[in-house]
C-alpha cells in the first residue's frame, strides 16, 4: 500500500531554502523515464546550482482534488511525507465465509515537504515509484528517488493510530494520536496492487497527542488491500505499501494524512529543521549531477552557539577565534619549534605556553582565523634568511589535535600519506591534517552538509592535496571513482551508525593493516545512557567491522562526553 501523510497548522508557514537533489535508481520504468527526465529539466533550469532557486513554503501545498469528499482542512499543511510499510490483516478462517480483518499499519515516513512545495511534478510521481521500491537497508538511509531523509513512523498503539514524528534524540518533532473521522474509497485511478489501493482518511487527533496537531488527512494511497475474502489465506498476514508525508501535508504510503497544528512556534521551530535535513538532501543531486559531488549532511545540527574554550567569538564553529586571518603569534628568536613524535607536527615553545603547530603549506593564509606563527632560519653562507610559517592547532576545535594532546600513541598519518576524512565539516582540521601529509599526500574529505561543504570546497582550492567530495559517507559507492586505497579514516560524523559508515568505508577503501581513528560522541549515539556505556558499544562494533582498536581515551576538557578510538583495520576476518 501507497499512502500520503498531510500535517497542516493553523498558522502560516514560513518560506525556507528548497531542497534541489535527487538519487539515482536503478529501475528504468516509464515512471522513472518520467521522473529523471523532469530532474534533468530542472537542472538546466537552474541558474546557480550552489544557491537554491525556490523556496519551501508549505502553505502552497494543497490536498489532490479528490480529496474534497473529505472534511476541508482548517488549517495549512506542515509536512508532507512519503511513506512505505505494511497493513497488517488477520483471518478467522482459510474459507471463503470469512472476511480479512485489519489490525494496523506499519511504515516509515520520509519528509518530502520541500519536493511538494516546489516541485509538484516530481511529487505526483512519487507514488507510483514508491510502491516497486523496497525501503531502504538501513532505518535512517534516505528513500529513492528522491534522497528524502526519515521524518518519522505510523503504528497502532492498541487501535489507536499513531504517527510518531520523534525520530531521533536531534529530531523531536511531536507524536499525533488520532482516530478515523471520514472515508472515501481511493480513485480508480490510484494503484491497485493485488487486491486494491486502501481508502482515503480524515484522521483529527485526540488525547495522547504531543504538539499541537489537529489531524491527519491520508490521501494517494496505492495497494494495501486485502483480499476480499479469507480463502486460503494464513491467520496473519501482511500487505506492503509505499507512504509519503508532510509537515503540515504528510503523505504516507500509499494514502495521505494531514496534520493540523495551533502552535505556530513549535510548527516553525520543526519547519527550519526538517527543511534543513531535506535540503541537504535535494541539493546532493544538482552537486552531484553537476559538479560530481554530492551533499547530505553526515555530522548533525548545523555549528554554531556560543563559543567554547580559548578565543573570541566564533564563526562558523562557535569556538577559537573569528575568520578572517587570525593575527601572527610571537615569533622570531623566542619561539622555538620542536617535532613532535607525530611526524608533520609540531610544538611551538617559548611563549607563554607551549602550542601544537602544523607547517602552513600555504604561506599567509589563515583558515579559520587561527594564529599563526613565523621563524626565521638561521643565514646562510650568503646571509639569505628564509621564514617558515606555522600555524596553531586548537584542540577545542579539532578532536584530533585534542586526541594529540591527550596521548594517542599513534595517528597513522605523515608526510606522503593518504587520508579519508569523514565528517570534514567546513575543513578545519582536514587543513591541519593536509599540511601534516604535505605537498605529497593527499586528503579526500566526505562531508554531508551542503553548507559547510562550500567552506570545504573553497579552503580546498588553495590546498591542492585536499579533495572535497560533498556526499553521504553512508554510500561510499558515490565517490568509489575519486578516492583510492588509502593509509588511514578519521571519522568525526556523530551520528548513531557511526561504526557502520566506518566499516562501510574501511571495506572499500582502506588498506590491509591501515589506521582508523574514530571521534565518539555520546550523547549523538545514545542520549539515554552513560557515556561509558556509550564507548564501550561502540569499541564492540569497531571490532565487528574488522576493526582493532589499539587505544581509547577521553577528550576533556576540550570536548565533554567524548572520546577517541584509535586501531588498526584487518581485511581478513
Amino acid at each position: 500500500m501507497r499512502l500520503i501523510l498531510f500535517v497542516l497548522a493553523c498558522a502560516a508557514a514560513t518560506s525556507a531554502a528548497a531542497p534541489t537533489l535527487f538519487d539515482n535508481v536503478y529501475d528504468y520504468s516509464d515512471d522513472m523515464s518520467e521522473f529523471l527526465g523532469r530532474v534533468s529539466k530542472h537542472i538546466e533550469s537552474a541558474k546557480d546550482i550552489f544557491s537554491p532557486t525556490r523556496t519551501c513554503d508549505p502553505s502552497r501545498i494543497s490536498l489532490p482534488a479528490f480529496a474534497s469528499g473529505l472534511p476541508a482542512p482548517s488549517g495549512k499543511p506542515v509536512y508532507v511525507a512519503v511513506g512505505r510499510g505494511t497493513q497488517n490483516y488477520t483471518c478467522a478462517s482459510s474459507t471463503s465465509d470469512a472476511a480479512p480483518k485489519l489490525q494496523g499499519a506499519v511504515a516509515n515516513l520520509y519528509n518530502a515537504t520541500c519536493i511538494a512545495a516546489s516541485f509538484p511534478d516530481m511529487m505526483e510521481l512519487l507514488p507510483n515509484i514508491v510502491y516497486k521500491i523496497p525501503l531502504p537497508s538501513s532505518e535512517f538511509d534516505p528513500l529513492p528517488p528522491a534522497n528524502i531523509e526519515l521524518l518519522g513512523h505510523h503504528f497502532f498503539a492498541g487501535s489507536v493510530p499513531v504517527f510518531n514524528l520523534d525520530t531521533t534524540p536531534s529530531r523531536q518533532y511531536g507524536v499525533a494520536m488520532v482516530k478515523k473521522l471520514s472515508e472515501i474509497d481511493a480513485p480508480a485511478t490510484a494503484i491497485k496492487g493485488a487486491n486494491g489501493a486502501v481508502s482515503w482518511l480524515y484522521l483529527p487527533t485526540v488525547n495522547g497527542t504531543v504538539g499541537s496537531y489537529k489531524g491527519v488527512y491520508r490521501v494517494d494511497t496505492a495497494g494495501g488491500g486485502a483480499p476480499k475474502t479469507c480463502k486460503d489465506m494464513p491467520s496473519q498476514f501482511t500487505v506492503q505499501f509505499p507512504q509519503q508525508s508532510q509537515t503540515a501535508l504528510v503523505r504516507k504510503g500509499t494514502s495521505g494524512d494531514l496534520i493540523f497544528k495551533d502552535s505556530q512556534r513549535l510548527r516553525m521551530k520543526n519547519l527550519d529543521r526538517n527543511y534543513d535535513d531535506e535540503q541537504h538532501g535535494l541539493d546532493q543531486f544538482l552537486n552531484i549531477f553537476a559538479c560530481g559531488f554530492g551533499a547530505p549532511r553526515g555530522r548533525g545540527g548545523p555549528r554554531g552557539g556560543a563559543p567554547r574554550g580559548r578565543g573570541g567569538p566564533g564563526g562558523r564553529g562557535g569556538r577559537g577565534a573569528p575568520r578572517g586571518g587570525g593575527a601572527g603569534a610571537r615569533g622570531g628568536a623566542k619561539v622555538i619549534i620542536e617535532p613532535h613524535r607525530h611526524a608533520g607536527v609540531f610544538v611551538a615553545r617559548g611563549g607563554k605556553e607551549d602550542l601544537l603547530v602544523t607547517k602552513n603549506l600555504t604561506p599567509g593564509e589563515a583558515v579559520y582565523g587561527e594564529k599563526r606563527i613565523s621563524v626565521e632560519s638561521p643565514p646562510a653562507e650568503d646571509g639569505a634568511v628564509t621564514k617558515t610559517e606555522y600555524r596553531v592547532w586548537n584542540p577545542f576545535r579539532s578532536k584530533l589535535a585534542a586526541g594529540i594532546l591527550g596521548g594517542l600513541d599513534d595517528i597513522y598519518m605523515k608526510p606522503g600519506a593518504k587520508v579519508l576524512y569523514l565528517g570534514s565539516a567546513s575543513g578545519t582540521s582536514v587543513s591541519h591534517v593536509a599540511d601534516i601529509v604535505g605537498p605529497t599526500g593527499n586528503v579526500y574529505a566526505v562531508e554531508f552538509s551542503h553548507r559547510s561543504g562550500r567552506d570545504l570546497i573553497g579552503m580546498a582550492t588553495h590546498r591542492t592535496n585536499v579533495i572535497p567530495i560533498v556526499d553521504d559517507a553512508r554510500h561510499p559507492l558515490r565517490y568509489r571513482m575519486l578516492v583510492p586505497m588509502v593509509d588511514v579514516i578519521f571519522a568525526d560524523v556523530a551520528q548513531p551508525d557511526q561504526a557502520r559508515i566506518v566499516g562501510l568505508n574501511a571495506h572499500m577503501f582502506l588498506k590491509e593493516g591501515g589506521g582508523v581513528i574514530v571521534s565518539v560522541k555520546a550523547n549523538c549515539i545514545d542520549s539515554t545512557a552513560k557515556p561509558e556505556v556509550v564507548f564501550a558499544r561502540e569499541v564492540q562494533k569497531m571490532r565487528e567491522e574488522r576493526i582493532k582498536p589499539r587505544e581509547q581515551l577521553t577528550l576533556e576538557p576540550f570536548e565533554r562526553d567524548h572520546c577517541i578510538v584509535a586501531g588498526v583495520y584487518k581485511r581478513a576476518a
